[in-house]
């Protein structure tokens, strides 16, 4: 990929006291502002977008009651038989 050094001109005001405010409460320049929050938002986008499935089962587990995983736990096991079949 090719890269250019270019100068932004920012005519947006909201954009621009965006900008001013995040430099200010990170106490830095405005271009390091920009330069961390577009980081910041690159990695985001290279974080994958699905879900993984053993953290959405164990925020689903963590929300049923004791009585409920006791259940859940007697249904899946009736489900195969000693032999780890299908019952």
């Amino acid at each position: 990929m090719y890269y250019s050094v270019v100068s932004l001109n920012v005519k947006n005001p909201e954009t621009v006291r965006l900008v001013a405010t995040l430099a200010h409460r990170l106490n830095t320049t405005q271009v390091q502002a920009i330069n961390e929050a577009v980081t910041a938002r690159l990695a985001d986008l290279d974080k994958p977008s699905t879900p993984n499935i053993d953290a959405v089962l164990t925020a689903i587990w963590a929300t049923q009651t004791p009585a409920e995983v006791q259940a859940l736990r007697q249904r899946q096991a009736s489900l195969y038989d000693e032999a780890g079949l299908p019952a």
